[in-house]
């Protein structure tokens, strides 16, 4: 329904997932994927990553 109505800011929403398999090197290498390949905006993560608990 946002991206219908010309999404936020005028910047569509896009759902981009990666497996990071729990590990915070792998989650640092995903999260760079995000930035660099993926130009990601904002990221939410419904359940903390791996990375965050340690």
């Amino acid at each position: 329904m946002i991206n219908e109505r010309g999404g936020i800011d005028g910047r569509r929403i896009n759902l981009v997932s990666y497996d990071d398999a729990a590990t915070p090197a792998k989650t640092v290498e995903q999260v760079g994927k995000l930035i660099e390949n993926d130009e990601v905006l904002a990221d939410e993560s419904a359940v903390p990553m791996e990375s965050e608990r340690q």
